[in-house]
């Protein structure tokens, strides 16, 4: 059984959702007080396993492609 492809419409209404996500969280980057120090060895690996420096939790991945 295939399941039925999304309308063009639903997709477009998610990508503008993800999109005012976006600009949301870099909304609240930007006006908060973060301010990352550049130390020897800090990698992005380290950011991509620690905690949300947003205050907000991470959602588990989706599996399926948008």
């Amino acid at each position: 059984i295939v399941p039925h492809p999304r309308p063009i419409e639903c997709q477009m209404d998610m990508m503008i959702q993800n999109l005012v996500d976006l600009e949301d969280a870099h909304n609240q980057l930007r006006i908060s007080s973060y301010t990352p120090k550049h130390l020897p060895g800090l990698t992005l690996e380290d950011f991509f396993h620690g905690p949300s420096k947003l205050g907000m939790n991470y959602p588990p991945m989706q599996s399926e492609p948008y």
